[in-house]
């Protein structure tokens, strides 16, 4: 489960909600304190390589990184825009929900 805020913004587009982004791995693209509009994906073996995704795991941990397919099978690999935190792969197996970043709203 992923709680954000619903707001009123049809310049954005179609999204479920809107969270605040925090920490530093994935700035200077996406800054801390600014917020994302989140879309959640219903087919999430369908994934676009090198776009930003907001990712819930099986330990409810939520990760914005941008996605890349993994050599091993049925897996993907998380990759911080800052490069003092290491690429993370997750089995698809692991993944409770994916969301794709539709809007950032910088603070």
């Amino acid at each position: 489960m992923l709680i954000g805020w619903r707001i009123d913004a049809p310049v954005i587009g179609n999204f479920d909600c809107v969270i605040a982004v925090t920490g530093d791995s994935m700035e200077p693209k996406f800054k801390s304190g600014s917020w994302i509009a989140l879309k959640k994906l219903r087919f999430t073996k369908i994934l676009n390589g090198g776009y930003y995704y907001y990712v819930v795991d099986k330990n409810l941990q939520g990760l914005l990184r941008r996605v890349q397919p993994s050599a091993e099978n049925n897996s993907i690999i998380l990759i911080a825009e800052n490069e003092q935190y290491p690429e993370i792969i997750r089995k698809m197996d692991d993944v409770l929900a994916i969301f794709s970043v539709e809007a950032v709203i910088m603070k």
